[in-house]
């Protein structure tokens, strides 16, 4: 500790007194400081011996009591000092400050009594940078060091971070957090938490799972069943929706507070927009989310996302997916004409035609269609897992028939979900050219492309999992989804992910991960939650 004796005033009588005994003729065997502590009140060494200075990060402050902790800037070493109206304080830019305006966080040049622990004065050392309104920061994942505004700082071994009187650990730091940081010659020292996080958590919320909910304007997140959010702490409008239906709600998320949002008083009202479809050529089938329709009339359709697929002979059959968002809208469905040249799987076989054509038999599935021996040149057709049976100048099986739930690749043209039973080797094209959406009435009726829904999540191909063991009879939550209850595990996967825990009557906590590998297991065994007075 970096402790240094003040020498006061009184010191000058002390040390004549010294002087005086030694000239007297003291014996020549002791030392002038044995006969300085033996000749010398003991009110006076005790004044000598116990005022001392120090540097140290302001832990916690305490009106109630009048004190403040402090942590030893080179030990980690805490201890609570006292105060009075004697004692002067001053804040970084030298003005004289009382203890409630003081910030955690802060690094101070201290003075104090350790017999009696009081604190008699403080000062901010300007030795020390403060970087304030920091919400851009990255930590490495060995919290090594941290990044912010293009320079790169080394964490201290005793380094702090404090939200408010509370003690933090760095991966409890999220995005959207707001901080203060205490540097010097890129060490960083301290950290104060300016803005922080609350937890959002949906209730009663069946008809919205699979949907959206949209927290102020930067987070969107698929609603799963349970969920509970990070969020920056602050005011804002929510918004679900699903299905046509929407509900807006407004909340107030406190640092450190869980609010419950429960939808159960939405009121659901699913809107329907008409869409006249016009197809070339003309007489096309049509089929959406599956089932065939009429397109001599309009069709109407939930607000949302719906599959539409295009078929007519002699053409290309086509999948599209159109976003319904307006009372009505005209579309136009344009099929390219199949090239002769290449065999047409969507016609009849003979078992004996040497040209290797599919027969579609309608069966219940891919695998229980109708099995056709076939002769003559190599052919490739899929079956309904995308599998290649290769006929090669002999005899083959060809499984044909679908059900409605048939995915088709390669010669199929790519991924065709819930597409109408499509029959087996059909060529699909699942491009979303020559089409277009003329709105009639406003809104928002677009054609999206076929993955515009998906989620691609970079999994662990070795089925390798983050375990979380403790606190035990918390739930676990990644990402905002509910996983389970500790002991509980995960499928692990590169980058960024969030996990919260979560048992009532405890205070809810977060901790930010970072995974620069997959190929291991990784264990956490998290602090036991605060309970909540």
């Amino acid at each position: 500790m970096r402790l240094k004796i003040a020498i006061k005033r009184i010191l000058m009588p002390v040390m004549a007194l010294g002087v005086l005994v030694f000239v007297c003729g003291c014996n020549g065997s002791q030392k002038p400081d044995d006969e300085f502590v033996s000749d010398t009140p003991a009110e006076v060494v005790n004044q000598i011996n116990y005022i001392y200075d120090d540097t140290a990060i302001l832990i916690k402050t305490d009106p109630d009591s009048s004190s403040l902790k402090f942590q030893n800037l080179e030990t980690g070493l805490r201890y609570t000092l006292t105060y009075d109206g004697t004692t002067t304080m001053y804040d970084r830019y030298g003005a004289v400050v009382s203890a409630n305006q003081l910030s955690t966080g802060g690094i101070y040049n201290i003075n104090f009594n350790s017999d009696s622990k009081k604190l008699l004065s403080m000062s901010f050392d300007n030795s020390f940078s403060v970087d304030t309104h920091i919400d851009n920061f990255e930590i490495n994942d060995l919290q090594t060091k941290i990044s912010y505004m293009g320079d790169k700082y080394t964490i201290d071994d005793y380094a702090v971070v404090l939200s408010g009187n509370d003690s933090l650990d760095l991966i409890e730091l999220q995005e959207g957090d707001e901080i203060t940081a205490y540097t010097k010659d890129h060490r960083l020292y301290s950290i104060a938490v300016d803005k922080g996080h609350g937890y959002l958590r949906l209730i009663n919320d069946t008809y919205f799972v699979d949907g959206f909910i949209e927290v102020g304007n930067s987070i969107i997140h698929k609603i799963t069943e349970g969920m509970v959010l990070t969020v920056p702490e602050g005011s804002y409008t929510v918004r679900l929706t699903n299905d046509g239906a929407e509900g807006v709600k407004s909340v107030t998320i406190g640092r450190g507070q869980e609010v419950t949002l429960d939808l159960s008083d939405i009121e659901v009202e699913i809107k329907y927009g008409t869409i006249f479809f016009v197809t070339e050529p003309e007489g096309a089938s049509v089929y959406i989310d599956g089932e065939k329709v009429s397109t001599t009339e309009g069709v109407e359709l939930e607000y949302g996302v719906h599959q539409v697929i295009t078929r007519a002979d002699g053409y290309v059959t086509k999948s599209n997916y159109i976003n319904v968002g307006s009372a009505s809208a005209s579309i136009v469905l344009s099929l390219e004409k199949a090239d002769d040249n290449k065999v047409d799987y969507s016609a009849d076989a003979d078992n004996n035609n040497s040209s290797n054509t599919a027969n579609n038999a309608n069966g219940t599935n891919g695998t229980n269609g109708t099995n056709n021996n076939n002769t003559g040149n190599t052919t490739n057709v899929n079956n309904q897992n995308g599998i290649n049976n290769n006929t090669a100048n002999g005899t083959g099986n060809v499984n044909n028939g679908t059900n409605g739930n048939t995915t088709t690749s390669n010669t199929a043209g790519g991924n065709v979900n819930n597409g109408g039973n499509i029959t087996q080797g059909e060529k699909v094209d699942n491009t979303n050219n020559n089409i277009s959406a003329t709105n009639s009435q406003g809104g928002n009726t677009t054609i999206v492309p076929t993955d515009s829904n998906s989620q691609t999540i970079s999994t662990s191909d070795n089925g390798c999992r983050v375990y979380v063991d403790a606190p035990q009879g918390a739930e676990v939550y990644a990402d905002g989804n509910y996983i389970g209850i500790a002991p509980t595990s995960m499928p692990i996967h590169t980058g960024q992910m969030v996990i919260t825990l979560r048992m009532t009557g405890y205070q809810t906590r977060s901790y930010t991960l970072n995974f620069e590998s997959d190929k291991a297991d990784v264990r956490y065994s998290f602090s036991e939650l605060t309970k909540i007075e």
